[in-house]
């Protein structure tokens, strides 16, 4: 390579003080960590590897770590940068990640003060111009045992949930391709009940993610029913006493931006599920100890109807309902309406009894 000579190690820990300086200048927040190590070579390239990192909150927030990460080790390919001045990175791992997102009394979030020294974001502050950097490539991103907390403050009683072991999987990276993206997790639960696999991309000119090819499962066996109690959005919603099953759906497309979800295009399905509501509505119970429900082709495109099927087992353990229809889901309206209907029932296998 022309002569150049490539160090087995770098001491980078000498400069430690002026690299978190330099890091909690950028983000505004105390910034520290354990051990950084710096090693170079041809074969390996440029390996970073950074133990027991911490961001202080905000102190208008708390007290405690907006940030902890307990392993990070990311690798740059050399011969790709002299070759052809691109940044290759082979891998980027991030174990055991810890975040802690609040919402104050005032609806301004912790993440919105980052990088700024004031406690909350102003519109009066001017972006810095964009540095131009070499066009960089990730082919692997991996987050391992990560947990996320949002507090907030907002509301009263104040609310706190958690998403633990997440799992955050992204190959073959691009900002104009799509990308392969594998999530899974703890959802308000002990054990894993959520996943999520298909492909991603990135429009940066709308500041919008599109996914495609989607597959989302959330096992409502693990999911509990009485910390959605304390959400704001189920204030007087009388929640079943029993919900189980596999809800699953496959997202052929959909469109997220800061605005919020656009286009969408999905196939929704809950299988052997067992649903108990002891007072749906006032005075009236319902029970069903099986149930599927298939709704197809859904949209948000208010004119496209969706295919809907329901086979339940109603008060007693044989099918005694089926339903097959089509359904329009009116976002701006937030109405339903029901077309084209189908209902079927054997009233022999209704327990009169139950219904008095």
């Amino acid at each position: 390579f022309g002569g150049l000579i490539f160090l087995k190690s770098f001491d980078i820990e000498k400069y430690k003080p002026q690299i978190i300086e330099a890091a909690s200048n950028a983000l505004g927040r105390a910034v520290n960590f354990k051990d950084i190590d710096l090693a170079v070579s041809v074969d390996k390239g440029i390996r970073f590897h950074l133990t027991d990192f911490s961001i202080a909150e905000n102190p208008d927030f708390g007290t405690d770590s907006f940030a902890m990460v307990k392993e990070v080790d990311a690798g740059v390919d050399i011969v790709a940068f002299l070759t052809s001045r691109q940044i290759a990175v082979p891998s980027v791992m991030v174990r055991s990640p810890q975040i802690t997102v609040i919402r104050n009394s005032a609806g301004v979030f912790n993440v919105q003060t980052l990088g700024s020294k004031t406690s909350a974001p102003s519109s009066a502050q001017v972006a810095s111009p964009a540095v131009i950097l070499p066009v960089i490539f990730i082919n692997s991103f991996k987050i391992e045992n990560a947990q996320v907390t949002f507090v907030d403050k907002a509301v009263v009683p104040e609310l706190k949930l958690v998403v633990s072991q997440l799992t955050l999987d992204v190959q073959r990276f691009s900002l104009t391709n799509p990308f392969d993206v594998f999530i899974e997790a703890a959802v308000l639960s002990a054990e894993k009940n959520f996943s999520l696999n298909g492909k991603a991309q990135l429009v940066l000119a709308k500041r919008q993610v599109v996914f495609s090819d989607m597959d989302l499962s959330l096992d409502l066996n693990q999911f509990p029913l009485k910390k959605l109690k304390i959400l704001p959005q189920f204030a007087g919603v009388s929640l079943p006493r029993i919900l189980e099953g596999q809800l699953k759906v496959k997202i052929r497309e959909a469109e997220v931006s800061d605005k919020g979800v656009g286009k969408l295009s999905a196939d929704i399905s809950f299988n052997n599920a067992k649903f108990v509501a002891d007072d749906l509505v006032p005075g009236i119970s319902l029970e069903a100890r099986r149930l599927d429900v298939s709704l197809e082709n859904f949209s948000l495109d208010n004119v496209t109807p969706s295919q809907v099927s329901v086979k339940a087992a109603l008060y007693q353990d044989e099918t005694n309902l089926d339903f097959k229809g089509k359904v329009l889901f009116d976002m701006k309206k937030m109405e339903v309406r029901l077309t084209d209907g189908e209902f079927a029932t054997d009233l022999a296998l209704w327990p009169l009894k139950k219904l008095k």
